[in-house]
């Protein structure tokens, strides 16, 4: 069971966050999903899930109360399969083979959204994403979410990662390297801030959610999830 304190952490962070969700059961990853398209949608959000299997999405939502034909019905969310055969979810040109294609494909939805705030939500992107590409493209995003763009382009980019998946690539690496390419890293139980400024060097621990103060490759920090 997700600690509540973490769904809480997830919906506080603001926009222009570029999150990267590890996780290693299933109804985890669901839950914490389901929380942020919630909480979204009642902020009057738009929501956009991008996934390999649209229809087990809309039932996961579904079991966790989100209202999911309402919205759809309404235009606040949207689920689409994404897969390299179609380069064009929810009618937006997307190419897997482009490092920048995902930053290019979340403007082009904003501006098609009347430049409104949104939350995205990338399902599995190792699915139809090759891993060097993969890293290539998400060190794109955080080089943009990390100038603060969320000035311009006032979203919320989550991505899943299933860590089974990850301990098969390269021995574990790209772990750490999807750490680095994100301003913030959840496991359950655990939140996992890896981008410090001066202000947040009084820190204070808090039960089960803590930032990330040391160098990320001390594994300590992932609670025994090993690479």
């Amino acid at each position: 069971m997700v600690d509540a304190q973490i769904l809480r952490y997830v919906n506080e962070l603001p926009r222009g966050s570029h999150v990267a969700l590890f996780y290693d059961i299933l109804k985890d990853k669901e839950t914490i999903l389901s929380e942020i398209v919630r909480d979204g949608l009642e902020q009057r959000e738009i929501v956009c899930c991008l996934c390999s299997d649209v229809v087990e999405t809309r039932d996961f939502l579904r079991r966790n109360g989100v209202g999911v034909d309402r919205h759809e019905s309404n235009g606040l969310l949207e689920i689409d399969k994404i897969d390299p055969r179609d380069a064009h979810p929810l009618g937006i040109e997307f190419s897997s083979t482009r490092d920048n294609a995902l930053l290019l494909w979340l403007k082009a939805y904003h501006k098609e959204k009347g430049n409104k705030p949104f939350r995205m939500i990338c399902d599995e992107p190792l699915d139809f994403i090759a891993p060097t590409r993969l890293i290539k493209m998400e060190n794109v995003n955080q080089a943009y979410f990390g100038r603060k763009a969320f000035k311009k382009l006032p979203a919320k980019l989550v991505c899943t990662y299933f860590n089974e998946d990850l301990a098969k690539i390269g021995e574990g690496q790209i772990l750490f390297d999807l750490v680095k390419a994100h301003s913030h890293a959840l496991f359950p139980g655990i939140a996992l801030n890896i981008k410090q400024t001066s202000k947040d060097r009084t820190d204070k621990p808090r039960a089960r959610v803590t930032r990330a103060r040391s160098d990320i490759r001390n594994e300590s920090m992932f609670h025994g999830i090993s690479p």
